[in-house]
């Protein structure tokens, strides 16, 4: 199962507290050992205590393994020279989106169903095999 190979899953929208709790069913109703993935948090990274409780829950999960990825917040928390380091610079709002791996056209199957990408008829055989809904 390909699941097992996987090391890691990203969160990238929808409520990120419900995430980990749902990969850890999906992990379990598959016989995998969860504790051995990781969880990847990156949307909506904009208060260190909400990073905090995602971390902790994680670790209440049991997936030993709780990473923060590139998110607005994290990338753009910085001030402006322009003016003395005082007030802070307007967010980039940039999207990086893998197309291809070795020549094979990728999807992002996405929470909010605006965002998935990839040719459609890939994004509706991979919710097929995953059981998403579409």
């Amino acid at each position: 199962m390909r699941a097992n190979q996987w090391k890691a899953l990203r969160q990238d929208s929808g409520n990120p507290k419900a995430f980990a709790p749902r990969a850890k069913q999906m992990y379990e109703e598959r016989g995998i050992d969860h504790t051995q993935k990781g969880i990847i948090y990156g949307d909506a990274l904009d208060d260190v205590n909400k990073v905090k409780a995602l971390h902790d829950q994680c670790q209440q999960l049991g997936f030993t393994k709780c990473s923060f990825g590139i998110g607005t917040w994290l990338m753009n928390d910085f001030k402006m020279k322009s003016s003395g380091y005082k007030e802070k610079s307007k967010a980039l709002n940039m999207v990086i989106k893998l197309g291809s791996i070795d020549g094979k056209e990728c999807v992002k199957i996405s929470d909010d169903i605006a965002k998935n990408t990839g040719v459609p008829e890939a994004v509706t055989k991979v919710k097929e095999i995953y059981q998403i809904p579409s």
